[in-house]
């Protein structure tokens, strides 16, 4: 049965649960309409080894890491790597990054918040300027 999910993130570290993901993603959506979240190197090897197999084009974002430490790239320069990784990938398109504040939901008081929130914005403007 295809389901009709809209996007996925693949942001495993671990390489077994990447290939799982990646091979259902394949299976299970519908082209172009979708895009996968890459924060690794290995995330973007796979997901050209998985599309070219497939003869498929796949849509990615950069899941950057704007200070909730869990997964993404870090911004600016390995951001910019990441990209260049992607931009080799025959198979891939770069379409944007992803920038999940998560982590500003739980500062206490609204003006500390707000700064973590801006804090974050900052960080994701600054690597979009430096992809663009």
């Amino acid at each position: 049965m295809k389901h009709h999910l809209h996007s996925v993130i693949v942001s495993y570290n671990r390489l077994d649960l990447t290939r799982q993901a990646i091979s259902s993603y394949l299976e299970t959506v519908s082209l172009p309409f979708t895009m996968v979240v890459v924060d690794n190197a290995i995330n973007v090897e796979e997901l050209q080894r998985a599309a070219a197999a497939s003869g498929v084009r796949v849509r990615a974002l950069i899941d950057l890491d704007v200070g909730q430490n869990r997964t993404g790239v870090q911004p600016g320069e390995p951001a910019l790597r990441l990209a260049d990784s992607i931009h080799r990938a025959g198979n891939l398109e770069l379409k944007g990054i992803c920038a999940y504040a998560g982590h500003s939901a739980h500062v206490a008081g609204f003006e500390n918040r707000a700064a973590s929130s801006r804090r974050a914005l900052a960080q994701a403007v600054a690597t979009r300027d430096l992809l663009s």
